[in-house]
């Protein structure tokens, strides 16, 4: 009968695992205290956290030296304030435990598409908003001026009429959001099913949320009362809880059967 994870190696990388995201997120949290910025931690990065430690508690028991390397790896990322050396060295450490445990490497996986969705939105995303921001303003004005024939776009910019314009900035990109919305989906996938997602579910759950992100922009730019409506309050709030809802459709997939 194969051991699953135990005490003390349990105990020690949980712990300096959770202490490595804690570290990641040290910057964020300093803003949202010192009240430069709002509270924007993702919950899907705590969801992430809980799946891939409960799937590393249903596989084999690692070998003592593979827990004593990762362990200190993550100590050493514990002790440097520093929240892209957190995330680095958490990226190596599952990028290590998932070549060495192939393919029985789910939760690792997640680890790594974790620190890939945060360093994506925190950093590479805006180095990269300019042009991407515009590439996906223009696609969106092409849809839009089906409704909208007088729809300009200037840079990030949507210009609907003399009297009302939409800037598109990075809490409104699809493009931005939608990797931590996939990976808190593929966490909720694992929780339901042992095997791999399909393609076809990633691809269909990727169009549903950008389709969403959509029809929400399409609303904003009827006019300001339709902007005011849907870009806060109830209406963000009503947003929110349909990203959430899809996220944990996952769990709805019915495991397939070998």
């Amino acid at each position: 009968m194969s051991q699953h994870l135990r005490p003390p190696a349990g105990v020690i990388y949980i712990a300096l695992l959770t202490l490595t995201v804690c570290n990641g997120l040290l910057a964020d949290l300093f803003l949202f205290i010192t009240q430069r910025s709002n509270w924007n931690i993702s919950p899907v990065v705590p969801l992430v956290l809980y799946v891939a430690i409960r799937l590393e508690y249903m596989v084999s028991a690692r070998s003592p030296r593979h827990y004593r390397l990762i362990s200190i790896g993550l100590f050493i990322a514990t002790l440097i304030p520093s929240s892209l050396a957190a995330w680095l060295a958490l990226f190596c450490c599952a990028s290590y435990s998932a070549i060495v445990y192939w393919p029985n490497n789910r939760s690792p996986l997640l680890l790594i598409g974790l620190v890939g969705s945060y360093i994506w939105k925190a950093s590479a995303f805006k180095l990269a908003s300019p042009t991407l921001l515009e590439l996906e303003s223009r696609a969106l004005g092409s849809l839009l001026s089906l409704y909208h024939p007088q729809l300009m776009v200037d840079h990030n910019i949507l210009y609907i009429n003399q009297q009302h314009a939409l800037a598109l900035g990075l809490g409104c990109s699809a493009l931005s959001n939608l990797s931590f919305l996939i990976i808190g989906w593929l966490a909720m996938y694992f929780l339901n099913c042992q095997h791999a997602a399909r393609l076809s579910q990633l691809t269909v759950v990727t169009l549903l949320m950008v389709s969403l992100n959509t029809l929400r922009i399409a609303i904003m730019s009827i006019d300001k009362y339709w902007y005011t409506l849907a870009h806060g309050g109830l209406s963000s709030s009503i947003y929110d809880a349909m990203l959430s809802l899809l996220v944990c459709s996952a769990i709805f997939i019915k495991p397939r059967h070998r």
